[in-house]
């Protein structure tokens, strides 16, 4: 059974970039677009929230974030997003039990977790 995380932090978003179709693809997650072209999309996980401005397809996210129930569970499907996307992505996990803290870093799709020592 994955941990879960229990505290997500951004700590940097910089120009980051997802497709429409991406985000519509991950699983079990709902979609609303307001009259503004505002996106929220909820549901990967208890605590998955994407917050951005869609505009010919390409969401320009201002939010996102990735924790609670089933974060563990959906992990690499939420980095497989990521994978995906353009711009920089910088945030913090606290893992359940608080005994695991990682850095994630995503810089035009690419991706680098490490462990943060106290």
């Amino acid at each position: 059974m994955p941990y879960n995380i229990t505290n997500w932090r951004t700590k940097e978003i910089d120009n980051l970039y997802i497709s429409m179709e991406d985000i519509h693809n991950l699983s079990d997650t709902c979609v609303t677009i307001n009259d503004d072209n505002e996106i929220t999309a909820e549901g990967l996980s208890e605590g998955f929230e994407l917050v951005g401005i869609l505009s010919d397809g390409i969401v320009k996210v201002s939010k996102i974030t990735h924790s609670h129930l089933f974060s563990g569970n959906t992990w690499d499907e939420f980095l497989d997003l990521l994978r995906k996307s353009k711009g920089k992505l910088v945030a913090t996990q606290i893992w359940e039990s608080g005994d695991n803290i990682t850095k994630l870093a995503v810089i035009d799709g690419k991706i680098s977790e490490e462990e943060v020592d106290l």
